[in-house]
């Protein structure tokens, strides 16, 4: 028997088998699509299509011959970032969302070539700690369209926390900050009994949107000042280009400058970038990178310190993810932590952490964002949010918040229940975060969609299990009318009970909204 852990990540994307009869851990390497990383081998996140049906991934050799405009990267990205904007292919358009099915699908695929589902004990793929409820739910419906229902969800840095052998007194907490090609997320947390199972206890926790893809964008935007160029002039170069910035970022931090040439053969002109260690850090500095990092860290301290652990309690810091190789980074890190830091397993902890859970590991755990219900507040006449689960709630827990709503309106016949998941952003700043193409194959830039609001993220929660109350008789204004009992569940999914307070009829028994994040 075997379980299988996927590490679905912005940049490169990782699968871990682990024997369970012979207790063996192997990364499973797709010759034709994988490239290798540190001592792995990781198939790029990438897919390219000839059309709707067509498509290759990773590495494969056919992606050399399709159009810049039919490559899509960085698709988790769009989850939590960005609307999803079609690109034209043939007489179909694909999205990005689309694009991460097809990828995850034929991986999927792959793995199922290889291994009967009856030799499968256990999936599980990994999500970011500041990942919405939208996205796990696109998880588990791929899993779900291929008839895979013994699969689990697991936060990245409670893999990591699992995967770094290293983790093995009971008597400490730990910081594991994992920082890949999209996030950055930081975990304190403690192994309860390494010695009988894996049980992790995670005391604080904080995430941002920042990663390695964030970086190559900087780059490319210094490259083409200084070859006082506009992105229309290259746009066909753009794939080329950023997978050359990102060999470049890697160099750099590896020998300390770092040089490319690039041939435009369409226009009959050659380009050079050369740039140094001092140089990168400034184009870092420039974008807000060491304040970014900063907030993180403090925000999972100050986390950790309402479970009753101070910034001097934490025994060691273990880095994972591609980013966490930037030695400015490290900097930043080690400024805060001098000597604890160790980095053995930047790019298998996930995936290991992830087979360790799915072989029995137990994971104590809390909500990392607030979720709220949209309701009338009759003393100030207008809608509003009010939390019903605050952010680092434990779970299960019964009776995690009462309610008591009121009718906006006399006459009103029915009420919605309306609920949300709200993200406070850490850093928010105007600046370049993707550069795609649009449906017709016109270059086209992103900037940060959260700029609409800087201090918090809303996203609707319960679009999938709408939740209509039938007032009888209707309500009259302003009358308190409804009492809601919210509970959570050891699955996460937030439950309701819902009584009308005038004719004690129960409408909603643990009536199951959403899973929460």
């Amino acid at each position: 028997m075997y379980n299988i852990a996927i590490d679905f990540g912005t940049t490169n994307t990782i699968i871990g088998i682990y024997n369970l009869d012979v207790s063996h851990f192997e990364v499973f390497d797709i010759k034709k699509i994988s490239k290798t990383i540190g001592s792995y081998r990781a198939i790029p996140t990438k897919i390219g299509y000839k059309n709707k049906s067509e498509y290759y991934i990773g590495n494969h050799p056919e992606l050399l011959n399709l159009p810049d405009q039919h490559i899509f990267y960085k698709m988790k990205l769009y989850f939590s970032k960005f609307r999803s904007r079609p690109v034209k292919i043939g007489n179909d358009r694909i999205d990005h969302q689309q694009a991460a099915k097809n990828f995850l699908s034929l991986i999927l695929d792959l793995i199922l070539a290889k291994y009967d589902k009856d030799e499968i004990d256990t999936f599980i793929i990994t999500a970011p700690v500041i990942s919405f409820d939208k996205y796990r739910v696109f998880l588990s419906e791929i899993c779900e369209t291929k008839n895979i229902y013994n699969y689990q969800i697991l936060d990245e840095p409670t893999a990591v926390a699992l995967g770094y052998d290293a983790i093995a007194s009971p008597d400490y907490p730990y910081m594991v900050i994992d920082f890949g090609g999209g996030t950055l997320d930081v975990n304190v947390i403690r192994l309860n009994n390494a010695k009988k199972v894996n049980e992790v206890s995670i005391l604080g926790k904080s995430g941002s949107n920042i990663g390695g893809s964030y970086i190559d964008n900087w780059l490319l935007k210094d490259f083409l000042q200084k070859q006082n160029l506009e992105l229309s002039d290259i746009s066909h170069l753009k794939n080329e280009l950023l997978d050359k910035l990102e060999n470049l970022k890697i160099e750099i931090n590896n020998t300390g400058i770092s040089e490319f040439f690039i041939e435009d053969k369409k226009n009959d002109f050659e380009m050079n970038y050369r740039l140094s260690l001092s140089e990168f850090e400034q184009i870092l500095e420039a974008n807000y990178f060491d304040e970014t990092i900063q907030e993180t860290i403090d925000n999972a301290v100050e986390s950790a310190i309402q479970s009753g652990i101070r910034k001097r309690d934490i025994k060691q810091i273990f880095l994972v993810g591609g980013s966490s190789l930037i030695k400015h980074f490290q900097k930043i890190v080690a400024n805060n932590f001098r000597d604890k830091i160790t980095i053995s397993e930047p790019f298998s902890a996930v995936i290991k952490g992830g087979c360790k859970f799915i072989s029995g590991s137990i994971v104590e755990d809390f909500l990392h964002h607030n979720y709220s219900i949209q309701h009338f507040n009759k003393n100030r006449g207008f809608y509003e949010y009010e939390t019903i689960v605050p952010q680092k709630t434990k779970f299960p827990q019964n009776n995690v918040k009462q309610l008591i709503i009121a009718t906006p309106f006399s006459g009103q016949e029915e009420i919605e229940l309306k609920f949300f998941e709200v993200m406070t952003n850490i850093y928010n700043e105007d600046k370049i975060e993707d550069i795609t193409f649009d449906e017709n194959g016109n270059l086209i830039v992103i900037r940060d969609e959260l700029e609409q609001d800087k201090s918090r993220k809303v996203v609707p929660l319960n679009t999938n299990t709408r939740c209509f109350i039938t007032l009888n008789p209707p309500g009259i204004k302003s009358e308190d009318r409804i009492k809601l009992t919210f509970h959570l569940n050891q699955n996460r999914i937030l439950l309701v009970d819902a009584i009308d307070l005038k004719t004690n009829k129960k409408y909603y028994d643990k009536f199951e909204i959403a899973r929460l994040k």
